[in-house]
């Protein structure tokens, strides 16, 4: 078969698999109700986060969103791009107990090219009017991962028109439990509402929210994401299934402070682009 017809197949395939996985957004653990007034997460309750770590050291979260592909933040990997230097951990509770076996070798690192930084301190919770332009990158692992397990299973994206505005959604990460800098040990989890951008932007009190991000949290602060947190899930649940709103991007003035917002990429705005990549990758895999 010529090589055109091999490409044309290869697109067909890949799109069956990718619009087919039934088993998304799944948790086998009932949940109750870098992560500020938050509590532990129960083991494996969200098992599509991930720890990417950087020569050994939790570096940011990820989230699973295929059997082979890591949905993050771009600026994770500033200045630390060699893949060879990542590690993906799946079905991490505890950072001070990883199995081998789950430390999973990173093949390449796609970061958006429109991404790029605007603020004096880059690092999600103490940007000073910082803000982040297309903050999102794609982790490909060498070997795919089984995730039908209960430990590792992957988040299902969300259809183009959702925004999760005034739904209450969960931000998990082993970030800093408080401004003052207390990575966690255990994941932590804390609900948090999603606010409209137009109120986001008023509270801030100019347009730091653009129509490819998305916010969340409470007028009176209190619950938030932080540092270390960067590049983890916020999730939303409908119908008993768990959706990727929003990457952890940046915050302003710190962390949980009133009418101060976390800043989070919407996943919904680079579904082609997740796509594109994931298509791009996989064919040139074929072909080789």
């Amino acid at each position: 078969m010529c090589r055109t017809g091999l490409l044309f197949l290869a697109v067909l395939c890949f799109k069956a698999v990718t619009v087919s996985s039934s088993t998304c957004g799944i948790s086998l653990v009932n949940s109750e109700f870098r992560i500020v007034g938050g509590e532990k997460a129960q083991r494996h309750e969200f098992p599509w986060q991930v720890s990417l770590m950087h020569n050994g050291q939790h570096t940011c979260g990820g989230t699973l969103i295929d059997d082979q592909w890591v949905l993050t933040a771009a600026h994770c990997f500033k200045k630390r791009r060699h893949s060879h230097q990542w590690r993906v951990v799946v079905g991490l509770h505890d950072k001070q107990m990883i199995n081998p076996k789950n430390s999973l070798p990173v093949a390449h690192i796609y970061r958006h090219r429109g991404f790029n930084t605007k603020g004096r301190k880059r690092h999600r919770g103490f940007n000073t009017k910082g803000r982040k332009r297309n903050d999102i990158a794609l982790v490909k692992l060498k070997s795919p991962v089984n995730i039908n397990r209960h430990d590792a299973r992957a988040a299902c994206l969300p259809s183009r028109d959702e925004n999760f505005v005034k739904q209450t959604c969960v931000v998990t990460g082993w970030g800093y439990k408080d401004e003052r800098g207390n990575p966690q040990r255990y994941l932590q989890k804390v609900s948090i509402p999603v606010q409209s951008n137009r109120k986001c932007n008023t509270w801030f009190k100019e347009k730091v929210v653009t129509s490819h991000m998305m916010c969340a949290g409470y007028p009176r602060g209190s619950k938030d994401s932080c540092e270390g947190d960067s590049g983890g899930p916020l999730v939303c649940k409908a119908n008993g299934v768990w959706k990727l709103a929003g990457i952890v991007s940046f915050g302003v003035d710190g962390c949980a402070r009133p009418e101060r917002p976390g800043v989070y990429t919407r996943v919904s705005s680079y579904l082609d682009w997740i796509d594109k990549k994931r298509q791009k990758s996989w064919m040139a895999q074929l072909l080789h």
